[in-house]
């Protein structure tokens, strides 16, 4: 397994595809949110991933501009540390992110790498 970061816009389709396609099914609620996300941000997004031969393991998406973190990693490759070298991978290269812990076990997750609330009361990882 190795870690990968590339700018999104420069993702090869077939890596595109397994990215979009673990996270963005029409059953997780998710869909419409994310992707009007990524169309908006796609030329200020980068994506830090583990892939494993030719598989998408788990994957972050970082908005540049605006230092956001959304991370979604393979439902069967969950509680092998996939996300956490993700997310410790993302914030060497990016510095301090902000996350969204949008239920219970994201927020467990969260707290396992490190969450904390600035000033402003939003919920970061990464050290500052």
């Amino acid at each position: 397994m190795r870690t990968v970061k590339m700018k999104y816009n420069e993702l090869v389709p077939k890596i595109r595809k397994q990215i979009l396609g673990l996270t963005l099914s029409t059953r997780n609620g998710v869909k419409s949110g994310m992707l009007n996300q990524i169309r908006e941000y796609k030329n200020h997004l980068s994506v830090v991933f583990c892939i494993e031969e030719d598989k998408v393991l788990g994957w972050a998406l970082i908005t540049e501009d605006r230092e956001e973190l959304m991370i979604y990693v393979r439902r069967s490759h969950r509680r092998r540390g996939i996300g956490t070298k993700i997310v410790k991978e993302a914030t060497k290269i990016f510095g301090v992110l902000r996350c969204h812990p949008w239920n219970s076990p994201a927020a467990s997750f969260f707290n396992s790498v490190g969450m904390w609330t600035n000033k402003s009361g939003r919920t970061m990882v990464g050290e500052v």
